[in-house]
């Protein structure tokens, strides 16, 4: 059995176990459905009883003196119950991680005495001591059930005492984290709805790397898990007793079990409805400090402005027009300049220019950047004070080089421009991989989580895969990060005419699938051939087996959005360290460009490359994928990939009747 119970996000919940006995107890019929997922949790906790009570019945006749101190497993049945009980005692300290993960990270922000995170840290401290006080009695329980001849009866008999017994019982501790978790009151709100209520902020603050629901299910399964672990540990508290005393606890095994079967339908519900609303959505905040090429990459050397002569524009036209008139290229730019001490003798574009426009009326002292810089200027001065471009200031690292507002050439007036520049050199990093990164489908691999990654300047999205197993886990030992192809055949190039737009959207598998894999993509069933799109691809799944149906495998891309974000005039988004920053909306889309004159002299191309890997921890399918634009207001931003969780809730039919 413990093959199966490692794959179950909650002791396999929906299958039977391998111990179940021929009889089962009359008290399943206190839980009203037939199918629901309350009935299978109480169901497998009496089965495991029944194992249990079964190994002890079988070896309590053995005479001490013949009988091991130690009882090892036998057969199949002593096997299971045995793997079934150790696996139950590593609970706890899943459980203890996660809190003690969220209290460190409260901590550190205890200054900003949020009142709801505050009363949340407590919560969940109360929450954790009751779960270990209930562990410790069920590690005792253990001993005594592995070891039955080296203990006294007595000490048994006072340890039954004890877990039935007191406000330090298994049964007062299990009632109060019960009434903690769910029950709220006139004064107060119900843990999981204060919770419920203030999630985004209080993932943030603990530093969990989990979406809403999932966090509200891991909270839900630690839950179950705890009240399976006091059903087990009264159950056999009341066998002793029995067996010490000759007295009959029917009615009190009765009451135990009702009590249990309402605890379990009503915790259901509870999460159920939470995690119905609960956002499915993991996302990455920006880092406390951003690290180019490790938090972040910059798309060097694709659109920058370029301050150029007009006559350089188009030498055969005699500066006979202006700079606005260049708005499309008749071919590459020119590697040179027609006038001496212009900054192309220095600085040139090896592309294409774009959109040129006079800009300036005055002398410009422009500070060249050093030879093997992806830019072209540090900054702009204008003369007599008249203006600046780019947020760098002071001294030149070397001479500045002037350059005139115009040249005379008779009868015309041969003005200085400000084109873009779009490189098509080999330095230019305008490169997007439209190869799938797939999850190995064949050994049931699913996508647990994803990246963007710069090779060659190339951009990939790079999926984690890891193995599925039942009730939508994944063997955690088997995770991995796919490997990219650096040298794709099938590629997209960014180009300042059609081909720069990137969609910004939400793509989501049908019901009951996860994804397999995820890609850039140009396709599209309407006219706008070259924007860059996200494709996913998925395949739907049995939850109770966690068997992938890898032959009805599809793939999804939207469809063009209409409504663009605009990015004029911003700077670069690593100016500022703000964790949190505005997000696009789905069904946008975004152009990349330069950056404005004022703030960077045009010199960086944005949005940005968000290079964080977007997991959970622990580990679990997805079902949806996104881009989004990341930002503040003033800056470029981030494109920045999101994810979707699996959504538990379509296999949480609760029983919903509750005996009173």
């Amino acid at each position: 059995m413990v093959r199966h119970i490692r794959c179950s996000a909650v002791l396999l919940l929906v299958v039977a176990t391998q111990f179940c006995l021929a009889k089962e107890p009359g008290t399943f019929d206190k839980l009203k459905s037939n199918g629901g997922l309350g009935k299978k949790v109480y169901k497998l906790a009496s089965q495991i009883w029944e194992g249990i009570n079964y190994v002890i019945d079988k070896t309590s006749d053995v005479p001490e003196s013949d009988g091991p101190a130690y009882r090892p497993p036998g057969n199949s049945i002593e096997r299971d119950v045995t793997d079934s009980l150790r696996y139950l005692s590593t609970r706890t300290d899943d459980f203890k991680i996660d809190v003690l993960n969220m209290q460190n990270g409260i901590i550190d922000k205890v200054l900003e005495q949020v009142p709801a995170i505050i009363q949340l840290n407590q919560r969940f401290s109360k929450i954790f001591v009751n779960t270990v006080h209930v562990n410790e009695k069920y590690e005792k329980f253990l001993n005594y059930y592995r070891r039955p001849g080296k203990y006294d009866e007595s000490i048994i008999r006072a340890f039954a005492n004890t877990v039935l017994n007191g406000n330090n019982g298994v049964k007062s501790l299990i009632e109060r984290t019960h009434s903690l978790l769910l029950l709220g009151d006139i004064s107060s709100f119900s843990t999981v709805q204060l919770l419920s209520d203030n999630m985004e902020l209080f993932l943030q603050y603990a530093k969990v790397a989990r979406t809403p629901q999932q966090f509200l299910y891991d909270i839900f399964q630690s839950t179950l898990f705890n009240e399976v672990k006091g059903y087990l540990v009264m159950r056999y508290s009341y066998k002793m007793l029995r067996t010490a005393e000759d007295w009959d606890y029917d009615d009190k095994i009765e009451v135990m079990e009702r009590e249990f079967g309402q605890r379990i339908n009503r915790t259901l519900d509870t999460f159920s409805a939470a995690m119905s609303g609960a956002s499915r959505e993991l996302m990455r905040f920006n880092p406390s400090e951003h690290k180019e090429d490790v938090t972040y990459t910059e798309l060097k050397r694709v659109f920058q402005e370029f301050i150029v002569n007009e006559y350089d524009v188009k030498p055969s036209d005699g500066c006979k027009k202006t700079c606005s008139n260049y708005r499309i290229p008749d071919g590459k730019a020119l590697n040179g300049c027609f006038y001496a001490d212009e900054v192309c003798s220095v600085k040139t574009c090896d592309g294409y220019l774009y959109d040129c426009r006079k800009k300036v009326d005055t002398t410009m002292n422009v500070c060249i950047s050093p030879m093997f810089s992806d830019r072209n200027y540090e900054f702009v001065d204008f003369a007599n004070g008249a203006g600046h471009y780019g947020h760098a200031t002071g001294k030149c690292w070397a001479d500045t080089i002037k350059t005139a507002a115009s040249h005379v050439s008779i009868p015309w007036s041969c003005d200085s421009c400000m084109c873009v520049c779009a490189d098509t050199s080999s330095q230019s990093q305008r490169f997007f991989n439209l190869n799938p990164s797939m999850a190995t489908i064949a050994e049931n691999y699913v996508v647990t989580g994803a990246r963007f990654v710069k090779k060659n300047r190339v951009v990939h999205i790079q999926i984690q895969e890891g193995q599925l197993l039942p009730n939508g886990m994944i063997n955690s030992s088997t995770t991995r990060w796919a490997p990219i192809n650096e040298n794709p055949t099938n590629y997209h190039t960014l180009a300042w005419e059609n081909g720069r737009e990137v969609n910004l959207d939400d793509l989501h598998a049908p019901k009951k699938s996860v994804l397999t894999g995820l890609a850039f993509s140009t396709e599209s069933t309407s006219n706008f051939q070259r924007r860059l799109h996200l494709k996913i691809f998925s395949a739907p799944v049995s939850y109770e087996t966690g068997r992938l149906w890898i032959n009805d495998q599809k793939e999804k891309v939207n469809e063009p959005a209409k409504d663009e974000i605009t990015l004029k005039d911003v700077d670069i988004p690593t100016r500022t360290s703000v964790v949190t920053a505005d997000r696009s909306k789905p069904d946008s889309f975004v152009k990349f460009g330069p950056t404005g004159l004022e703030q960077d002299v045009g010199q960086s191309t944005i949005p940005f490359i968000d290079l964080q890997e977007v997991s959970s921890s622990p580990q679990i399918p997805m079902s949806g994928a996104g881009i989004y634009l990341k930002r503040r207001s003033n800056n470029g931003g981030f494109l920045t990939l999101k994810l979707f969780s699996y959504d538990h809730t379509q296999h949480m039919d609760s029983d919903s009747e509750h005996d009173n």
